[in-house]
C-alpha cells in the first residue's frame, strides 16, 4: 500500500509514503504526516523510515500474504496448514489430508495452549464455524483463491468474540481492473511413496510383503478475475464492478490404516472347530453344548444343532492369513484376516466473488462458496466401528454453501462504519 497527500494542493509539496504492509483488519498508526509549503510539482518521498510498530492494539497475531501462499507447497491444499508458519501454533495431528482439513481443519492444532474446540475460522469476516460439529468448517476454499491468511493468536479486541482460541481469517482474491487467470493441476501417487515398516518386516514372520496403501490425488483446479460484463444502461459503472471466479476438484483415494481383525474360518462355517485356536493363548478350544453343558464330540457341532442365521457368517470374508502355534506371526497377534482399502474422497470446491466501488466512500462485495464432497467409506463410520470390510462401502455427503454480503462507508477521515 502507498500513501499519497496534497496531489494538486495549492501551497504544498506532495507527500508520499510508498511501501506500507497493511495486511487483513490491522490497525495501523503512521504517526504525524507533515505537509511542507511549496509548489506541487515538488515532492516529498519517505523511504527509509523505522520499522511501525502495532501500538493500535495489544493482540499477537501474523499474517501470511498471497505471495507466500503461491509459493509454500501446502500438504493437502487446505489454507488452514499454513497456521504451522505462525509462532505460538502447535499442530496435534500433524499433516492430513484435505478431507480430514476441509471438516475438522480448525480442530487440528492449538494457539498458545487453548483448545483446539475453541478456534474460530472467518472467510471476509464472516463466521465459518459449526458450532454443532464440535468445531468444524462449514466450507473450505482453494488456496489460490486466497489474498491474505491472517491468525490472532492472543489479546485480540472484542469485536472478534465467541472463541478464546485462534482468529484465523481468510480474506479472498478481487477482481482488478484487467483480467487475470491461473490454471494448474496437482498429482500424488503412491507409487512415489515409501512403504510402511510393519508392511516391510512382515517377511520375516513367513509372510508376504503387504502393497502399499493406494494413495493418489488428482487436483486440477483454474482461477479467472477481471472487470464484470455489464448492461451499456450501467456504462458509468464499468470501471468500479468486478468479480472473482474459482473452481477446484479434489480427486482421492486417502489411505487408511491396516485392519487385523479375526473372522470365520471355513471349517468354523461348518460348526466344525477342531482346529480353531484361541486368540489368548493359541491353544484349541472347548466348544461346549448348551444344553448339556459337556463339550461336542471332536469339537464339531452337528449340523442339525446349528441355528440358520447363523449361517450369516458367510457374509463375512474368507481368513487370508493362518492362525496357528507355526504360523511364525508375530509374537502375540490375535487375528487371522488383513486388509487396507483407501477412502475415496472427491471434493468440489466453487468460489464467486464480486466488487462494486460504488463511490470513493462506499464499497460493497459479495462471495458465494458451494462445496461438494461425496465421501465414501470403506470400514464404516466412527460411530459404528467397523474394522472388517463392510458388505457396502457406506457414503457420507458433506455439502457446504456460504453467502455473505458487505458495505464499507468512510463517513469522514476518522470515521469508518463496516457492515457485514
Amino acid at each position: 500500500m502507498g500513501l499519497n497527500r496534497a496531489d494538486g494542493a495549492k501551497g504544498f509539496k506532495k507527500l508520499a509514503r510508498p511501501d506500507i504492509a497493511l495486511n487483513a483488519s490491522d490497525k495501523l498508526a503512521l504517526g504525524d504526516l507533515r505537509l511542507e509549503v511549496g509548489a506541487v510539482t515538488e515532492s516529498v518521498e519517505v523511504n527509509a523510515t523505522a520499522a511501525l510498530l502495532q501500538t493500535e492494539s495489544v493482540e499477537r497475531s501474523d499474517a501470511v500474504t498471497g505471495t507466500q501462499i503461491q509459493n509454500i507447497e501446502v500438504d493437502g491444499r487446505s489454507p488452514l496448514d499454513l497456521a504451522k508458519l505462525i509462532p505460538g501454533v502447535q499442530f496435534t495431528t500433524g499433516a492430513t489430508y484435505a478431507v480430514g482439513n476441509a471438516a475438522n481443519g480448525a480442530n487440528n492444532f492449538t494457539a498458545n495452549g487453548t483448545r483446539p474446540s475453541q478456534n474460530q475460522v472467518t472467510i471476509n469476516g464472516i463466521g465459518d464455524v459449526d458450532t454443532g460439529n464440535n468445531g468444524g468448517q462449514n466450507v473450505s476454499v482453494s488456496n489460490d483463491s486466497i489474498a491474505e491468511f491472517k491468525v490472532l493468536t492472543a489479546a485480540y479486541q472484542a469485536e472478534y468474540g465467541r472463541s478464546a482460541g485462534a482468529q484465523i481469517q481468510l480474506v479472498t482474491k478481487t477482481g482488478t481492473a484487467q483480467f487475470h487467470g491461473s490454471g494448474y493441476f496437482y498429482h500424488r501417487n503412491e507409487g512415489l511413496n515409501a512403504n510402511t515398516f510393519l508392511d516391510n518386516i512382515r517377511p520375516q514372520f513367513g509372510l508376504s510383503v503387504t502393497p502399499k496403501p493406494l494413495f493418489r490425488n488428482n487436483d486440477p483446479g483454474y482461477t479467472i478475475g477481471g472487470p464484470a460484463f455489464i448492461p451499456k444502461v450501467f456504462e458509468r459503472t464499468r470501471d468500479k464492478v468486478f468479480f472473482f471466479w474459482s473452481q477446484e476438484w479434489q480427486n482421492q483415494l486417502a489411505p487408511n490404516t491396516a485392519h487385523n481383525v479375526t473372522v470365520p474360518t471355513a471349517l468354523e462355517r461348518q460348526g466344525n472347530f477342531s482346529q480353531s485356536l484361541s486368540s489368548a493363548n493359541h491353544q484349541v478350544v472347548t466348544i461346549y453344548d448348551p444344553i448339556t453343558r459337556t463339550a461336542f464330540p471332536g469339537n464339531i457341532i452337528p449340523p442339525s444343532r446349528i441355528w440358520a442365521p447363523g449361517q450369516a457368517l458367510n457374509l463375512y470374508p474368507l481368513p487370508n492369513l493362518a492362525l496357528a502355534p507355526n504360523a511364525n506371526l508375530p509374537s502375540g497377534a490375535t487375528y487371522n484376516y488383513q486388509t487396507q482399502l483407501p477412502g475415496e474422497m472427491p471434493r468440489r470446491e466453487d468460489l464467486l466473488r464480486l466488487d462494486y466501488n460504488v463511490t470513493n466512500n462506499l464499497r460493497v462485495f459479495g462471495h458465494y462458496i458451494n462445496d461438494d464432497q461425496n465421501t465414501v467409506v470403506p470400514y464404516g463410520s466412527f460411530v459404528l466401528g467397523i474394522n472388517v470390510q463392510p458388505f457396502s462401502p457406506i457414503g457420507d455427503p458433506i455439502p457446504g454453501r456460504s453467502v455473505a454480503a458487505g458495505g464499507t462507508y468512510v463517513i469522514n477521515p476518522t470515521m469508518t462504519n463496516e457492515f457485514n
